[in-house]
């Protein structure tokens, strides 16, 4: 199977853009330059002057110097527990948990978390998908009903309505041990759980792959090791580089029995070691095996690798590649793809 040769866009490939000096043609533009010498002469001095005090303070304000942990990085730090999304125009049947009648809010995110918030922890998940009228004008005196609900199999969700004239928006809610499935290769098949709260499309287009099991095209073109800029628990250790190489196995998520139409972006939390997401709008994808708090918020995030199966994915980096460069990003290409195939587990 031959591999895409440049997927776009690179992983990577933002940081070394961002890096890059900026130049011009234009001679009009040089000499525009040159009259904002001056002032950007003094704002550099100012600016290397109020960053040499701010680390000459930082170790009093902070435990850590380490920007994985306590850094700049942090501060924007958007976590998959704080996604609670839904797809609208979409009714999602099932057995009522709670009935809507006198259960209401004003968002579908409450309504989400309500049904989260019944889904959590090691007890018994109570509800697994929630369905809320979000169509004000359609909905009339029902708007803002809230119905909680349980899939009988929530990775085959009973589908009511998907028209876009539904005036519901519905999603799923996967508690410990559900909504797992594998991605299965010759080399071992890593389980990976699903975020619908975080991308209910994508974990959709999922699904809908692991229903046409028989329609595979996916595969892995691109496996580089953490080397020495990451550790083992994916924390950054080398202060002077980011990557290359930048601890990933990267691929093709593709069902070929239908043609691939994009998806979305949806929810971008921080990319942690052992998440699952999409390079653009797919259906070209990565797994992390480091913490890349740089890349936030760029890549949408579909689910994570259960902690027990990243040793397969660290088996997975260490097959033989060949250095190329794309787009002038060095990267390490497998010898040869390696088939992919999404199964339930």
């Amino acid at each position: 199977m031959q591999h895409r040769a440049r997927p776009s866009p690179i992983l990577g490939l933002e940081e070394a853009t961002a890096a890059a000096p900026r130049s011009s043609s234009s001679k009009y533009a040089l000499d525009q330059e040159a009259g904002w010498r001056p002032f950007l002469v003094l704002s550099a001095i100012t600016f290397s002057t109020c960053l040499a005090v701010y680390f000459a303070l930082f170790p009093f304000f902070t435990a850590s110097s380490s920007l994985h942990s306590s850094g700049f990085f942090d501060l924007h730090e958007t976590h998959i527990s704080q996604c609670c999304r839904g797809t609208p125009h979409l009714e999602l049947w099932g057995r009522v948990a709670r009935s809507g009648d006198s259960h209401t809010f004003n968002s579908s995110v409450h309504c989400c978390n309500a049904c989260k918030a019944m889904c959590s922890g090691d007890g018994p998940c109570l509800c697994n998908s929630w369905v809320f009228c979000s169509d004000s004008e359609k909905c009339g005196n029902r708007f803002g009903q809230c119905w909680l609900k349980m899939q009988e199999d929530p990775l085959i969700p009973d589908v009511q309505d998907s028209s876009s004239t539904s005036m519901w928006t519905s999603g799923l809610i996967y508690g410990k041990d559900m909504g797992i499935v594998a991605l299965e290769t010759e080399h071992g098949s890593v389980r990976v759980k699903l975020l619908p709260e975080c991308a209910p499309k994508s974990v959709a287009y999922v699904l809908e792959m692991v229903k046409n099991g028989r329609c595979t095209g996916s595969y892995y073109y691109r496996a580089e090791s953490r080397g020495s800029i990451w550790d083992e628990l994916g924390n950054w250790s080398n202060k002077s580089t980011t990557g290359p190489p930048y601890g990933l196995v990267q691929g093709s998520l593709e069902n070929h029995c239908s043609p691939f139409k994009g998806i979305e972006t949806e929810a971008c939390p921080n990319i942690r070691r052992g998440t699952v997401g999409w390079i653009g709008n797919g259906p070209d994808f990565f797994i992390s095996l480091a913490n890349h708090n740089e890349w936030h918020p760029k890549y949408t995030v579909f689910a994570h690798v259960l902690p027990a199966d990243i040793p397969l994915v660290e088996k997975l980096v260490s097959l033989p590649t060949t250095t190329s460069v794309w787009e002038g990003i060095r990267v390490s290409v497998l010898n040869e793809s390696v088939s992919i195939r999404v199964k339930r587990v």
